[in-house]
């Protein structure tokens, strides 16, 4: 709208400078036939000149309303343009964040996790060290066994098929005889 509105600029400009041409010229020629003449072409020049300056003097104001107008035009979609835009970012930004913030909490979640986890691995390993404390010494290792041995055979057997630190016909002692059905005895 702006280049057709300078370009019908230029035109008029060309035509009004050819005919200002035409009038110098015609002033010229005219100069020497008479002092009749002079003050009635001075005059139409004159009057040439006045329109020729009303004329410029409209449609500069014409170039710069359209400029104006095309401007304000330009700047409200400039101005839509970067709403739309700004309204992006922040959607995006807005998005990250509740990423960022659900990665948080899951790594917050998994490190309660894993220092529950840990927390587990010491008690563990405290019993771990007092049952190997326990189980290093020969006699605390037999008193275990001896219990270990004696709750199973109480689950699984009736009491009239075993006896406990029974004596056999050597002489030697032991932790749990078996008593077999007939033709075996202990």
């Amino acid at each position: 709208m702006v280049e057709i509105t300078l370009a019908v600029a230029v035109v008029v400009l060309i035509v009004l400078l050819r005919v200002l041409r035409r009038l110098v010229l015609l002033e010229r020629d005219f100069r020497d036939p008479g002092v009749v003449l002079g003050p009635v072409l001075e005059q139409k020049h004159r009057e040439m000149l006045k329109d020729l300056h009303e004329g410029f003097t409209q449609q500069g104001d014409r170039l710069g309303r359209n400029l104006a107008d095309s401007s304000e035009r330009l700047s409200a979609k400039i101005d839509q343009r970067l709403d739309q835009i700004a309204g992006k970012v922040d959607l995006r930004l807005d998005e990250g964040f509740k990423k960022t913030n659900e990665t948080f909490v899951n790594v917050m979640q998994r490190l309660a996790t894993i220092d529950e986890a840990q927390k587990k691995i010491e008690s563990l390993t405290g019993s771990v060290v007092s049952l190997q404390e326990l189980l290093g010494d020969k006699r605390s290792r037999g008193a275990f066994g001896e219990v270990q041995l004696e709750a199973l055979v109480r689950n699984v057997l009736p009491p009239m098929a075993f006896e406990f630190q029974y004596t056999l016909s050597n002489g030697m002692r032991v932790d749990c005889a078996l008593r077999l059905p007939p033709p075996q005895d202990w």
